[in-house]
């Protein structure tokens, strides 16, 4: 199997640890127990979740159990007596780390005409957060209008807001959706649209 290494608070992680904190941060429980028969239910349950790890369930056991010894997850037991394993604090910090670098925004068959605009004015105390905004906004082909204004043409307002959270910055930055704007031509030209 081939495993893809990412980088999480300078450690290489796997591709599968990724999957796996990811979809434990979507609130999926992934259940472990002894019986074959409630084994095989929790994974018709989770069925679409398991075949998205691209991992044999041995596998994903080692995986849980080298995150558990990390303390990026702990078990709980279910109320039906099976163990279920959740993302401890740390945990869900890597899982948001993950999310953040998959973001994308998404390009509809057809432009709507409007532009979204970001703009911030961060405080000096918190220049890492700033940076990091501007950053992440470069990275998805945002188009920096001005030092703190970015525009981009599609509807990105959960991706902005996630990443202004992520950063601690969310009271610091507007969105606005514009109608109109003159002298759009480099935007369009950037956009191709």
């Amino acid at each position: 199997m081939r495993i893809l290494k990412y980088y999480m608070n300078g450690k290489r992680q796997s591709e599968l640890t990724r999957k796996i904190l990811l979809i434990l941060m979507a609130g999926v429980a992934l259940g472990f127990t002894r019986s074959p028969r409630r084994y095989f239910r929790i994974l018709r349950d989770f069925r679409r979740e398991w075949k998205e790890l691209g991992a044999s369930p041995a596998e994903v056991s080692r995986k849980v159990q080298s995150l558990r010894r990390r303390n990026l997850l702990y078990y709980e037991k279910s109320g039906g007596g099976d163990w279920v394993a959740k993302l401890t604090h740390e945990g869900v910090e890597q899982a948001r780390r993950c999310r953040l670098e998959d973001l994308k925004i998404a390009r509809p068959a057809r432009w709507d005409g409007k532009w979204r605009m970001v703009m911030f004015d961060i405080p000096e105390d918190r220049k890492r957060g700033r940076d990091a905004l501007a950053r992440v906004l470069k990275n998805l082909d945002f188009y920096q209008f001005q030092k703190s204004v970015f525009i981009h043409p599609f509807e990105c307002r959960s991706e902005v807001k996630f990443v202004a959270e992520f950063f601690q910055v969310t009271p610091f930055v507007k969105f606005a959706v514009v109608s109109e704007m003159e002298g759009d031509n480099p935007l369009r030209k950037h956009f191709e649209i």
